[in-house]
């Protein structure tokens, strides 16, 4: 299942380095009710910017990251998962929400990381 995580900047460079990071919540369409008039598309682009909003406060109004992964069962029942690069549709990054794909991200962790 598609859903969306928020992630703090150390968690970004623990993907690009290890290529696998712990997280403890996801965003998902399916927790949440939409008009019935609400597409597909239109449901994960608001779940996305919940993301953003819950990793905008996660990295004290500095950076916005969301990652879009596909989660297995396991993943999606466990109170803590692991989730490594390869289930990684797409990262979405800055007030913009940025859509990069998961090889690119190293490129882009520079800015990203601030002090």
């Amino acid at each position: 299942m598609r859903v969306y995580i928020a992630a703090t900047t150390s968690q970004l460079a623990d993907l690009a380095s290890a290529k696998v990071c712990s997280f403890a919540e996801y965003l998902a369409p399916d927790q949440f009710e939409f008009p019935i008039e609400t597409t597909e598309e239109e449901r994960e682009d608001l779940v996305a910017q919940l993301a953003a909003d819950d990793s905008a406060e996660l990295n004290q109004g500095k950076s916005r990251i969301v990652i879009a992964a596909d989660l297995n069962e396991n993943q999606l029942t466990a109170d803590k998962f692991q989730l490594n690069l390869d289930q990684i549709a797409a990262f979405l990054i800055g007030e913009e929400m940025a859509w990069y794909a998961p090889e690119e991200i190293k490129y882009e962790l520079p800015r990203l990381v601030v002090s």
